[in-house]
């Protein structure tokens, strides 16, 4: 079988867990639904992430811009609100656009990786390191782009 036939069905077990689990805390907190501004900010930050630009950050400015989302909880909000469709995404490229199984399971790996150890490490930093790590990265990014 398929490697990444046998990735897409994990993922979508994976994602019915998280749906069973999000619809019965949506049942016993009983919340309101999204409005119409919340549910065109999720449309519109989801379409950019399909171009490639990311969802994270253009949901947390317009969120925080519009005042929409306590900044206590943008990171959870992010994190439900951005699973679905982020899910779909996948299941769509991974079906249309063929990709070798070596690298999509290395670029799985390293993510995981990157937010296992990042998190775990990031997290105790004070924030004046985070931020020059930050600009170290983005530096980085910046003189990679360039010499392409």
């Amino acid at each position: 079988m398929n490697p990444i036939t046998i990735l897409l069905a994990a993922l979508g077990a994976v994602t019915a867990v998280f749906l069973t689990g999000w619809a019965r805390a949506m049942k016993a907190l009983r919340p309101r639904f999204p409005s119409p501004l919340e549910t065109g900010v999720g449309f519109i930050t989801n379409f950019f992430d399909t171009l490639g630009i990311g969802s994270y950050a253009t949901t947390t400015t317009l969120f925080r811009l519009m005042r929409m989302v306590d900044d206590r909880v943008i990171p959870g909000t992010l994190n439900i609100g951005h699973t679905v469709p982020t899910v779909v995404q996948t299941f769509i490229y991974t079906t249309i656009i063929p990709v070798d199984p070596l690298t999509l399971f290395s670029m799985i790996g390293a993510s995981i990786a990157g937010a296992w150890l990042g998190a775990g490490i990031v997290a105790r930093w004070p924030k004046r390191n985070v931020q020059i790590g930050m600009g170290i990265a983005l530096l980085a990014v910046l003189a990679s782009a360039a010499r392409d």
